[in-house]
């Protein structure tokens, strides 16, 4: 759904306090803790109100031992835990927003718990449970459904101007949003609105939310005239005639907010953070109806590259369409593996995989789809620049997260004047990705807890670094597996790894050690016997040059 990106799961229990895991934002101002609840029975269990509301307040209660208290002197050092009290200390005073999340495979009844605050930070409630998850996964979509009753959920309708389109791409209207509407269409359904959108909420740091934030509380009614106001994609509009027979907006499928992400957190976080009334706000909105399914990625990219003012977005922050990706997912869609029995799925768009799956409208067809591609043969935008930074010898890049990541490897491509593919390249990408999925699937298997992606890219990294890079992506891609010495090397240096960049990091945050130059320099000091055979050519064929 896109709600969790770059995060830690694992799990952590005391005395009146849990969690599982949490994801901090690119600006490091918004924080998603995780509280978890699984149940191996059959049906669901339907949880009662109160064993929700016990989930939360444990998850609060770290927070708030974390933030007011010394409590991570209490975490054991190698705990993943560990960092998210550093960080909930070290940044007490600078988080804006603090979502707490419930995750069960069990139903949840009606339930809604209030906001809470802890010095700056907003603490809002939100949960998933099986039937929300199945219905993200049965629509088909890559992200969850939104749809919005206006009438129903706010009792108004939306005035509107339908402006002339005829053609079969897209159509568009004009309307304006009262700000307390747009603020509590933010509060509802949060990042899942902002779906497509090319820039997350800068959390009111950059001179543009700064400025918005101070007319919001002082000149709210000038708020239309100093604001470029918002752009929204959706699949359909309907229509409905106001008390004076005017023809306005009831209802909007699959809202998406491409362009004033920060015009609408704003909204919120001010009405929040400052109390500030937004009656008198309103905030003008073009909407573009998109009628081509196959065209909406790159309208939706070109709505954003075009209308996006208010901040400057590089070339980098559209690269989902150049030509090198799409050039790879086109070879992902002819390239069989070499049984052909198979092929490899690059999702170049949030989505795609789900989407193709559910045209099948067949069990057979379902099954068909599937064993031509393999759920673990899918790949993302952002697993590919892991793979080919880890490959780089650049595994501190890599432990910065998917989306610095990789606007680091779109940056080295375009120094490399747009480098096209060909399918060599896209042949030993594969034999890099299976290489990356092997050593996932290594260190997990070790019991260890937390820091995975961490020690993959390092491990993988520091294999080619002592070797010379001399592992045969020919053979890797030939047989669709890395071999037994392969995957013991892997192991063995997997858990040295561990032990350096634990040792190194010294009871700090393991995870920012590992986004430093320096951990590198020191993890290329782990010395390795069969890597040193390897070096002087005495490995086996796939360690081979």
């Amino acid at each position: 759904d896109g709600d969790w990106e770059d995060g830690e799961s694992f799990d952590y229990r005391a005395k009146d306090v849990q969690v599982n895991g949490y994801s901090l934002s690119q600006d490091e101002d918004s924080l998603l803790v995780v509280v978890s609840e699984y149940h191996a029975q059959t049906p669901s269990v339907l949880l009662k109100a109160s064993q929700l509301d016990k989930a939360y307040s444990r998850a609060l209660n770290f927070v708030k031992k974390c933030m007011c208290e010394d409590y991570f002197n209490l975490i054991h050092s190698q705990s993943p835990a560990l960092d998210l009290a550093l960080i909930l200390k070290e940044k007490a005073d600078n988080l804006a927003s603090i979502r707490i999340c419930f995750l069960t495979n069990g139903r949840i009844p009606q339930f809604e718990r209030g906001a809470d605050k802890i010095n700056n930070a907003a603490i809002t409630f939100e949960t998933w449970d099986i039937i929300r998850l199945y219905r993200l996964v049965s629509s088909g979509r890559g992200h969850e459904h939104v749809e919005i009753d206006f009438k129903e959920q706010f009792g108004t309708l939306l005035p509107c101007l339908r402006v002339p389109c005829d053609n079969s791409e897209y159509s568009a209207c004009l309307t304006y949003l009262p700000g307390d509407i747009l603020a509590g269409l933010y509060q509802a359904y949060g990042a899942r609105l902002l779906e497509k959108n090319v820039r997350a909420f800068l959390q009111a740091k950059g001179k543009v939310n700064r400025r918005i934030r101070e007319t919001i509380k002082t000149e709210p009614h000038m708020f239309m005239a100093y604001n470029n106001g918002i752009s929204i994609t959706a699949k359909g509009i309907d229509y409905e005639d106001d008390d004076y027979g005017r023809e306005s907006i009831r209802k909007i499928d699959d809202l998406q907010i491409v362009n004033g992400g920060q015009t609408t957190a704003s909204l919120l976080f001010s009405k929040k953070t400052d109390g500030s009334d937004l009656s008198r706000i309103f905030v003008q909105a073009k909407i573009s109806v998109v009628l081509d399914d196959a065209k909406v990625d790159e309208v939706v990219s070109n709505i954003s590259r075009f209308s996006n003012s208010q901040n400057k977005v590089s070339d980098a922050d559209f690269d989902a369409n150049s030509k090198f990706h799409v050039m790879l997912q086109d070879f992902s869609r002819k390239i069989w593996t070499p049984d052909a029995s198979s092929m490899w799925f690059y999702e170049r768009a949030r989505g795609q995989y789900a989407d193709e799956k559910a045209k099948c409208t067949t069990p057979k067809s379902k099954k068909d789809f599937l064993k031509k591609y393999p759920s673990n043969q899918k790949f993302t935008k952002t697993d590919l620049a892991k793979y080919v930074n880890t490959w780089e010898q650049l595994p501190y890049y890599v432990s910065r997260g998917n989306e610095k990541n990789f606007r680091q490897f779109t940056i080295r491509l375009m120094d490399m004047h747009h480098f096209i593919p060909d399918e060599i390249f896209y042949k030993r990408l594969i034999a890099k990705a299976i290489i990356f999925k092997s050593a996932e699937k290594i260190v997990s298997a070790q019991g260890e807890h937390g820091y995975r992606a961490n020690i993959v890219a390092y491990t993988i990294a520091l294999l080619l670094h002592k070797t010379e890079c001399r592992i045969n992506l020919d053979q890797i891609w030939n047989e669709q597996n890395i071999s037994n010495s392969l995957a013991a090397v892997l192991d063995r240096l997997s858990k040295k790894v561990r032990e350096r960049i634990l040792a190194d990091a010294a009871g700090k945050n393991v995870s920012e050690w590992c986004k430093r130059e320096k951990c590198w320099e020191s993890v290329l000091e782990i010395e390795d016997e069969d890597l040193k055979a390897a070096r002087r050519g005495n490995a086996r064929i796939e360690l081979a040059k």
